[in-house]
């Protein structure tokens, strides 16, 4: 198999593999908002993570203006690291105005020192609180986190406790649609997901916050339709 051949096959989709590996990749279109999205005045982003990337969604729209000299992508999955390393090839021309991509094989929380970064883009996987593993874990390394997260993370007494007495939403967006990333076997179109998601501006608290303390978020809300 040759080297077209090759990634071709790696960027197919094996639908049956993503539901057994609970693998929801983001959409593109939310992907490229996110990435404008944290572009705000002010925020440099010369060095950028992405520590569940999968196929790359958050990766790609990271290349072309205003691209970070630096990215760092983590993934378990060795398919997706090969996609991964195979996508970057034909994106990074001798140019030294384009990013470099080094993509780590291996559990982003697992690190325990994955270095300082500007930004952190993600789409962290959810069950068993991975969502809050991940921003936590995040928030430790650089002062800006844009997530996209079920709604329901920002709600409950337990996540209170566990995560946001120690973390400030700055700016939320809501999604009006939910993403369609899940994963049909039978060739259907993708159905939207079963919860509602929200995009997250999140930065570490230089306190714990006391039981009922106001904080100021700036809110919108994204629709494509």
């Amino acid at each position: 198999m040759d080297r077209v051949a090759q990634q071709q096959w790696l960027l197919g989709e094996d639908q049956q593999r993503r539901l057994d590996l609970s693998q929801f990749y983001t959409p593109a279109h939310v992907a490229e908002r996110m990435w404008e999205w944290s572009r705000r005045p002010g925020l440099p982003h010369e060095r950028v993570c992405e520590p569940s990337a999968g196929r790359g969604s958050l990766v790609l729209p990271m290349y072309g203006r205003s691209a970070p000299k630096d990215i760092v992508a983590y993934d378990v999955d060795p398919l997706n690291v090969r996609r991964l390393e195979l996508i970057a090839l034909p994106l990074r021309p001798p140019s030294s105005s384009e990013p470099t991509l080094e993509v780590r094989a291996r559990d982003f929380t697992e690190d325990l020192d994955p270095g300082r970064f500007d930004l952190f883009l993600m789409n962290p996987p959810y069950e068993d609180d991975q969502d809050i593993d991940h921003l936590d874990h995040a928030m430790d390394h650089a002062p800006s986190v844009i997530a996209l997260v079920r709604s329901v993370l920002v709600h409950g007494q337990g996540r209170w406790n566990k995560f946001w007495r120690h973390a400030d939403i700055r700016r939320r967006a809501n999604l009006v649609e939910r993403p369609q990333f899940s994963v049909p076997t039978d060739g259907r179109v993708p159905t939207g997901a079963k919860s509602d998601f929200v995009v997250l501006d999140i930065e570490r608290r230089h306190r714990a916050r006391r039981q009922g303390e106001a904080s100021t978020q700036t809110e919108e809300w994204w629709s494509w339709s």
